[in-house]
């Protein structure tokens, strides 16, 4: 039987009504929830001495429901006479509970006479459309519920739409939440809104109704990226990133994406823990590293668990109680309810991270910095909000304990752990083993320092010069990465990298040996991730060229998501250079360019020798390194 109207403008016909619940006949109809979802947040706003009026009453069986728990006191009122009639007649040993026919919009009730009204799906079946006639109702009916409202009674509204709002948390499958909305007339500026969700018992304050609304909107996308995740298996499908905040802080508290695996597996559903400060690496940071991780673990689909590094969690007990909620919400739909969901974990368990600052630059936006274990190392990181995903720099830390037992951690250069900056230096090492012909270096994009400091420390008789468009981000390298200016031979500049190449190219003493560019594209949606796109223009490589010395080297870090960008960019640079060589890194997408007017020779042995003996730790074999070195053609 179709139910639904013709046109939306007859869910404000009384017609139509009394023709839905003839149809409807003795089943009642339930809009959204029935009294066993919504009992524990009415239990907390609705007492058994409140005077109770239900709008829009229909034939459902809330009103039962709450007189039959101790609250008599209830008066109802629909605009169907049908369903009144029916109603009265079906709760006559409820006789203390009143119907009447009566339109919301205009009451005939005395001026505060209830303490509490309540609303379920009245309000959302007369918004059919934002007509004025329809605004105009419902305006009429909030003021007719101000009125008739005492001071400091409730007004709880359950809908779908978007003040306290409590999430309501149904066994229906609806693809969008349930909300209870409770006002409360008080005297109060400047007002607030208090929202619970995700079956928190704690409530958090919204100041400004837009917040409260971004909210709502946020719990509604949720919602609906798990609605759409859990009603059919897509092979290696997963949800996009889903935050889920502290509510006592506002704070954000839990990250959540949902994985299906590739290959089906027995075992169909479990939680991983990722431990703090790993969230950016490889297996958990991209599609192919969770799959990885599902691969290992042998389950259908897996929930991780990301999270934040600026939150305290005392053990995995707690992670795992405060996220067993979350959790459930996704489970498969062909799962049995009562089925235990187990919580995998990495030997880490959740982790060690310490949030050293939090702030935000005006060019770069917000940033962190954090300090990470990982496997009995420390290392610290700066991330842009901007870009989570991305760690922007990263150093190896020495744990140093003084005398009165207190704890610091410095930089440690002698350590070269990142793949890109291994393929730099050593690349250059063998290059320029004797320093001769490598007196001036020009690293465009300086960022926290890093590989700056690596490279005035691998060739003490050079000077460089490091740019960077960005003076927070120069001043974030000396105070916590190690980058030292106190050193004659290094310089850094604080100006755009295209505006001081232009100025370089025609100015032949400021000829460099050495080139690198090192600049991150700072659209996170490009699938060109390094370097920014103008750094590929003609007149820029023109400019390059001509800041290099005629036996100079340029070398650009690249990282793209496509193929074609990496043509179109290996294509320009082989018009501009002779030759022009290539190492790609493993499991990155990082590709490391050299471009030079002269044909590279292999390093000897004994070279080999001197450029790992030059390392405390060297991340790259250096026998795989340069069997990795490809001339373009």
């Amino acid at each position: 039987m179709n139910l639904l109207p013709k046109a939306v403008e007859e869910f404000r016909d009384t017609s139509y009504w009394d023709k839905f619940f003839e149809n409807v006949g003795q089943e009642a109809f339930e809009w959204y929830s029935d009294y066993c979802d919504l009992e524990p947040v009415l239990n907390k706003y609705v007492k058994p001495k409140d005077s109770v009026l239900i709008i829009g009453c229909g034939n459902s069986r809330l009103s039962n429901d709450l007189y039959d728990s101790g609250i008599e006191n209830i008066h109802n009122i629909d605009i169907s006479e049908t369903v009144i009639n029916k109603m009265q007649k079906d709760n006559r040993r409820r006789n203390k509970m009143i119907y009447s026919t009566m339109d919301a919009r205009q009451m005939t009730y005395n001026d505060d006479q209830f303490s509490v009204v309540l609303d379920k799906g009245t309000i959302d079946a007369l918004m059919s459309n934002k007509s004025v006639q329809v605004l105009s109702d419902i305006d009429q009916i909030l003021t007719e519920v101000a009125r008739v409202i005492r001071s400091n009674g409730r007004f709880i509204c359950i809908s779908q739409w978007l003040l306290r709002y409590h999430h309501i948390v149904t066994k229906k499958n609806f693809s969008l939440p349930v909300f209870a909305f409770v006002f409360t007339k008080m005297n109060i500026n400047p007002p607030f809104i208090e929202i619970q969700l995700y079956n928190s018992s704690n409530l958090f304050r919204c100041n400004s109704l837009d917040k409260a609304i971004e909210t709502v909107q946020e719990c509604q996308i949720t919602c609906f990226k798990k609605y759409e995740f859990k009603q059919k298996f897509v092979s290696g499908g997963e949800t996009p990133t889903i935050d889920f905040f502290d509510t006592k802080t506002n704070l954000k508290r839990y990250q959540i994406i949902a994985t299906n695996s590739k290959t089906k597996y027995k075992q169909l559903f479990a939680a991983f823990i990722v431990p703090k400060g790993r969230n950016r690496d490889w297996l958990f940071a991209t599609s192919a590293g969770r799959q990885d991780v599902i691969n290992s673990a042998k389950y259908n689909c897996l929930i991780f668990i990301y999270l934040q590094s600026d939150q305290i969690y005392i053990d995995l007990d707690q992670v795992k109680a405060e996220t067993s909620s979350i959790v459930v919400d996704f489970k498969p739909v062909n799962l049995p309810h009562n089925t235990k969901i187990p919580f995998l974990s990495s030997a880490e368990g959740i982790g060690d991270v310490h949030m050293c600052e939090r702030s935000a630059s005006e060019l770069s936006g917000p940033y962190l910095i954090e300090d990470c274990k990982y496997e009995n190392e420390w290392k610290r990181r700066l991330i842009f909000e901007s870009n989570p995903t991305v760690i922007q720099s990263e150093v190896n830390l020495k744990v140093i304990t003084n005398e009165a037992g207190d704890i610091s951690r410095i930089p440690d250069h002698s350590i070269l752990n990142d793949d890109y900056h291994g393929a730099i230096l050593c690349c250059l090492q063998a290059l320029y083993m004797d320093q001769k012909n490598l007196s001036r270096i020009l690293l465009i994009g300086l960022g926290g320092g890093i590989l700056g400091t690596k490279l005035a420390k691998t060739f003490p008789q050079t000077s460089l010069t490091g740019i960077d468009i960005d003076s927070e981000i120069v001043k974030i390298g000396k105070k916590w990465f190690g980058f030292d200016e106190s050193d004659e031979r290094i310089q850094s500049i604080v100006i755009d990298g295209l505006e001081f190449l232009a100025t370089t190219s025609q100015q032949s003493k400021q000829q460099y040996d050495t080139i690198i560019l090192d600049v991150n594209n700072g659209d996170p949606q490009s699938p060109l991730r390094c370097p920014a796109p103008s750094f590929l223009d003609e007149q820029v490589l023109k400019n390059i060229k001509s800041s290099l010395t005629e036996t100079g080297l340029f070398v650009m870090n690249f990282a793209s998501r496509t193929s074609d960008n990496r043509s179109d960019c290996i294509k320009k640079l082989m018009s501009y250079f002779k030759y022009v060589y290539t190492i790609k890194l493993d499991e990155d997408i990082n590709e490391v360019i050299f471009c030079c007017e002269y044909e590279w020779k292999n390093p000897s042995v004994k070279d080999l020798n001197k450029i790992k003996n030059s390392w405390k730790i060297l991340s790259v074999d250096l026998n795989d390194l340069f069997a990795k070195l490809t001339l373009q053609k």
